[in-house]
């Protein structure tokens, strides 16, 4: 077996090198995929392009998946043995992080497994030629060859690690790995630290390529948009490249329609996933259990979710980060629910509310907004928000007052329960119309409150925000039968909901879609309260 892994690793077969000379080395399906990007790579790299491979390769994985170990060691390490004349350069945020790649690849080079003749020599520092002091030979080697007869040659190969701000200059490659240029949330924010990593990319990473036959590697967990991997996606397509992006979620999602509490569909496209829906991605092979199991994954999602940062779990768990930042009301923040969703639930468990924005005018910009709303309270989850309908347009009074009336009257029948909930509401914004709303005999019967309007819109916005980037907010996807109460041809496209609330940054008409569910959450969602809005 061990001399069949020894051919299987000549040939570039980096699960097979890892078996070699990684105590404990454990195979995974995932790892499989890893291994034959980065072995796409390693052979462009290995012969100029002349022989197929991958010159542009992107992979994106949870923390601790043993990305680094494919893409920082295994990688390196079989291109050096192959052919000892080729260099490597890794980068990492902090020369420290990517030393600590060569150090590996040092140690598989080293092993009592390793089935190559190429051998390690001293450390060099080719800016001067001079062997490098003792503290930073982790951070470089240089390779030597042992001949057939025994006689040893520099053929003048070597890896090299360096930190981004670092000095890259004279480290030539023909395979650069730009492997965790991010740090942490913070940096993955930060305006300043985005334009640095660029930049290194541009004035000191790319320039440093053997020619064109060099591959480049980017290997990241995701942090937040605008992500580091999705920009050096954009400019090798910019380039002529045709980049493979091997990117992984740690749990493959639920079809929306199949479970309450599902994550939005992934902004990308799984390949080859083997997969069922939330399953995790260390799936027990031969009866050994995997590193993570996928309870572990749905615990690290339920704890995010309970803490309010869901945008956390869909970046570094899922690999999909989602707007954050200047967007009040990012397109892709809201969940949905489709037609197989049982409303019994809201009926049972929750209220009815219905959220007006009382404008009345027969033409210009302004609409008056009518949001229908089913609040349910989980113990697990907290209160979630099923936005049920939506009834908009340029009313005058007796219109608007009409369209109050037919909105409440249809929930009512198809939710009595929900309905006649003591906290049920129709929140009416205490200005325009709203007033006179409040003291209409027409509506007598309804649960009315007035919402006194003084802060600004944009304060209001904000404040509603986390909640649908939170994942509770849930919107109608898919064709509803005729005779179902909801639809949903007002949730997207030019003039839809998802389309007004996204546009309100800077705040902008028309944005009475935002002002209503505004309104709606910072009314009902605990530790806000309508008390906010006043002055």
């Amino acid at each position: 077996m061990s001399d069949a892994l020894k051919l299987l690793a000549r040939k570039g077969d980096l699960l097979a090198l890892g078996m070699l000379t990684i105590p404990g080395f454990q195979e995974t399906w995932f790892h499989a995929q890893v291994a034959q990007l980065v072995g796409e790579c390693v052979r462009f790299a290995q012969f100029g392009g002349e022989r197929g491979g991958c010159p542009r390769g992107l992979i994106s994985l949870p923390r601790r998946h043993g990305k680094s170990t494919f893409c920082g060691e295994l990688g390196p390490a079989s291109l050096l043995g192959a052919a000892p004349h080729l260099k490597v350069l890794n980068t990492a945020y902090a020369e420290q992080l990517a030393g600590e790649r060569v150090e590996g690849t040092r140690r598989i080079m080293t092993s009592a497994g390793w089935p190559f003749p190429v051998r390690l020599g001293s450390a060099i520092d080719e800016t001067t030629g001079k062997t490098t002091s003792t503290r930073d030979k982790s951070f470089n080697f240089r390779t030597l060859l042992r001949e057939s007869d025994g006689s040893i040659t520099e053929p003048g190969g070597s890896y090299q690690a360096v930190g981004i701000g670092g000095g890259a200059t004279g480290h030539g490659f023909h395979l650069g790995i730009a492997d965790d240029w991010t740090k942490n949330a913070e940096e993955a924010l930060s305006y300043i630290a985005r334009k640095k990593r660029e930049r290194f990319y541009d004035t000191c990473f790319e320039s440093g390529q053997e020619g064109s036959g060099a591959a480049l590697l980017g290997v990241a967990t995701m942090w937040a948009k605008p992500d580091f991997l999705e920009w050096l996606h954009e400019k090798w397509i910019a380039q002529g490249f045709k980049p493979k992006w091997l990117r992984l979620p740690a749990l493959r999602p639920y079809p929306n329609d199949d479970r309450t509490g599902a994550d939005p569909p992934l902004g990308y496209e799984l390949q080859d996933d083997p997969r069922e829906p939330g399953e995790g991605l260390w799936i027990p092979r031969d009866g050994k259990p995997g590193k993570f199991s996928t309870a572990y994954y749905e615990g690290i999602r339920a704890g995010l979710i309970h803490s309010g940062n869901i945008e956390a779990w869909l970046a570094l768990w899922q690999q999909d980060p989602r707007g954050l930042g200047g967007v009040i009301f990012p397109k892709d923040a809201w969940r949905y629910f489709g037609p197989s969703f049982d409303l019994g639930h809201i009926d049972r468990d929750g209220e009815l509310h219905l959220s007006i924005d009382p404008n009345s005018k027969e033409s210009g910009r302004s609409f008056g907004t009518i949001g229908v709303y089913g609040v349910v309270d989980l113990p697990d989850r907290g209160v979630q928000y099923f936005m049920l309908d939506r009834i908009r347009g340029h009313w005058d009074y007796q219109a608007l007052r009409a369209n109050v009336g037919r909105a409440w009257e249809k929930w009512r029948t198809a939710l009595p329960r929900a309905a006649a909930h003591p906290t049920a509401r129709v929140w009416v914004e205490d200005k325009a119309n709203g007033p006179a709303l409040m003291t209409d005999p027409d509506l007598a019967g309804l649960p009315l409150y007035a919402v006194p309007k003084a802060k600004g819109k944009e304060t209001c916005y904000r404040l509603a925000a986390p909640t649908p980037k939170s994942g509770r907010v849930r919107l109608p996807h898919g064709d509803f039968p005729p005779g179902h109460p909801c639809s949903a041809h007002w949730v997207q496209g030019d003039g839809g909901f998802v389309e007004e609330c996204f546009s309100q940054q800077p705040v902008r008409e028309p944005n009475d879609d935002p002002d209503q569910f505004a309104q709606m959450i910072i009314c009902r969602e605990p530790n806000l309260g309508a008390e906010l809005l006043r002055l």
